[in-house]
Parts: structure tokens; C-alpha cells; sequence
């Protein structure tokens, strides 16, 4: 079972929200039960849709809603904010992988991640964009390094997101990228020749994002170089374990590059690699 989780409060949450439920014909019943935040709920063959009056970077409680045995994962959808404005629809994994917790969730804590969802909703939203391209607007396809809450959720999460301005968040294109990428995911399955974690690049990892769509190497979680040069050694030790643990698929290869820390952090991050009996190379 698969399970989709929109905001009410995000424009383009509720666009790719209503995309979908035309494309899966679902159907849908207002839920203000007293249940809150839950307010909407819609269901159809194998897939559970809820609607809640809440921001998505606090949604801590889809367990509730998503029974974390019977649901492989949930699909958040959500607006993407970026000050570059560059038109985009990106994928990631969410979770804090340092000390500040800012956008929600807590410090130091990394979600429960599925990558053969991830990998394969960021090759669908490429296919379904026309390579990046929707009508007159061209849209950058990519992942998104992991960042922000929810963390504490016991079913595994995946952002799909709309952006990078308002401007992006109400094109009908761009909810209909999503939607349609998603469904041909439940059609489909999953394109992954096999499953990963990266290590270090940016906040908009190119080079992973070549290696899903190039050769079907599926990410869960991404911390970037910019989140390791805050951490120290001990700390990098701790999320390198938390990055591969917390996939709930079996975890073939870890990808670091090598520009991604000082020395000593990579030695942190590999030496928990062979504890751990993982794979890995350096690019």
C-alpha cells in the first residue's frame, strides 16, 4: 500500500493533490471528524490519500494515519522554496544530519527512507516532464540533499516537491508532472538496478541525480559537503550509521565523493562502512 500526504496550506500541495486524484479517479471524503489535523481522505485500489491542515515540513504524525505495516512509504507532497527561482521539481529524504533543527523534526535524527521509491519518483517526474521541459516552462529535474522534518515518523517518507517560487507552485503542468509520475510509478514499479547513499556534492546533488537517471542507482539519504563540514568526526560516525540504518531496503552500495570532508571525516564515514559490511567508492 502506498500512501500520499498533502497540505492544505500549500498551494502546490494541493495542486498536485488534485492532479492525482483525477488521474487515479479517486475517491475522497472530507474527514473533519474531530481527527485532527487530518481533514480529507482519499482511497482506491492500492493507495490511501490524506489531507492535513498542517505545514508538511511538521508532519509527525503520519504513523497515526499510515499504519507503518501495511504502508511501504508516503509520499509528501509539497511546495519547494529556493531564492535562485530556478523552475524545478525535485525529490529527497527528509531528516537533520547536525545539530540544528530549524524546518521541523529534531536534531541529529535521520527519517525512515525507502530509495527504490525515491530514485525511481525522481527517473518518473523526468519522463513525465518531457526530459525537464513542461510547455513554454523548462523544469530542472533533481534530487534534494536530506534536510528538513519530519524525522520521527515510523513509516518511511519521501518529499516529491514543486518550485522554486509561487509562480511554479500554481503551474497546472507541474502538478500534473507529479501526478502522473506517481502513478506510473504504481504502474510501473521501480527502476533501480540498485540501492544507495550518498556522500557529499551540494544541496542539489548533480551527480547523483545523473547516476538514477543514467543508470537507475536509486538514492535514499543525501548529506551533502556542506552539512559534514559541520560535523565532527565522532558526529559524521553517528550519521553515516543513521543514513544507511534507516533505510528500510537493503542498502547495495554507499557513493562518497571525495571532496566531500577533510580526511578524517571520510575515514569516519568508511570505517562504519566495514563495520557495517556495505560497499562503497569513492568518485
Amino acid at each position: 500500500m502506498i500512501g500520499l500526504a498533502y497540505s492544505v496550506r500549500d498551494v502546490a500541495s494541493r495542486g498536485i493533490f488534485r492532479a492525482f486524484v483525477e488521474v487515479a479517479g479517486l475517491r475522497c471524503v472530507d474527514a473533519d471528524d474531530g481527527n485532527r489535523p487530518l481533514v480529507n481522505l482519499c482511497e482506491g485500489g492500492s493507495v490511501r490519500v490524506a489531507g492535513f491542515d498542517e505545514d508538511v515540513i511538521y508532519f509527525e504524525f503520519l504513523d497515526r494515519f499510515f499504519d507503518p505495516s501495511n504502508h511501504d512509504a508516503v509520499i509528501v507532497l509539497s511546495r519547494h522554496r529556493a531564492s535562485s527561482g530556478v523552475p524545478s521539481l525535485t525529490v529527497h529524504s527528509t531528516g537533520n544530519p547536525g545539530p540544528q533543527a530549524v524546518y521541523g523534526g529534531n536534531p541529529f535524527e535521520l527519517a525512515y527512507t525507502r530509495p527504490s521509491y525515491s530514485g525511481s519518483l525522481l527517473y518518473y517526474v523526468w519522463r513525465s516532464s518531457s526530459n525537464g521541459s513542461l510547455g513554454s516552462v523548462e523544469f530542472e529535474v533533481t534530487y534534494e540533499a536530506t534536510h528538513h522534518g519530519p524525522t520521527s515518523n515510523r513509516v518511511p517518507v519521501v518529499f516529491v516537491e514543486l518550485g522554486s517560487s509561487e509562480r511554479e507552485w500554481g503551474i497546472r503542468e507541474g502538478h500534473l508532472a507529479w501526478a502522473t509520475a506517481i502513478r506510473r510509478f504504481m504502474d510501473e514499479g521501480s527502476i533501480c538496478s540498485e540501492l544507495a547513499v550518498g556522500f557529499g556534492g551540494s544541496h542539489y546533488p548533480e551527480r547523483f541525480t545523473r547516476m538514477t537517471l543514467d543508470r537507475g542507482v536509486c538514492f535514499g539519504h543525501i548529506i551533502p559537503r556542506y552539512a559534514l563540514k559541520n560535523l565532527d568526526p565522532g558526529q559524521v560516525s553517528d550519521i553515516a550509521r543513521k543514513a544507511v540504518e534507516s533505510s528500510v531496503e537493503d542498502i547495495d552500495r554507499v557513493y562518497i565523493e571525495e571532496k566531500a570532508a577533510q580526511s578524517a571525516k571520510i575515514k569516519a564515514i568508511v570505517s562504519v562502512l566495514d563495520d557495517l559490511g556495505v560497499e562503497y567508492v569513492k568518485l
